[in-house]
């Protein structure tokens, strides 16, 4: 009886170390993950800012030649 006590104790202890695991794998990719949307996004936002400043310099530069 205390030998199935100690097997069973053992599989739940291994079932929780394999969950702990898996757990700490998802949380690495998750943050992989959002340093590339991070990226991503700054990425999107300088590109924005960049057209931006570009049209508000060709504004000026027609303004000046008119």
């Amino acid at each position: 009886m205390e030998n199935e006590i100690d097997i069973e104790i053992t599989a739940a202890a291994a079932e929780k170390m394999s969950l702990i695991e898996e757990l700490r794998r998802v949380r690495r990719l998750l943050e992989v993950n959002l340093e590339h949307l991070d990226t991503a996004n700054l990425m999107e936002t300088t590109k924005k800012a960049s057209k931006k400043k570009t049209k508000q310099v060709l504004h000026q530069i027609n303004t000046f030649k008119n």
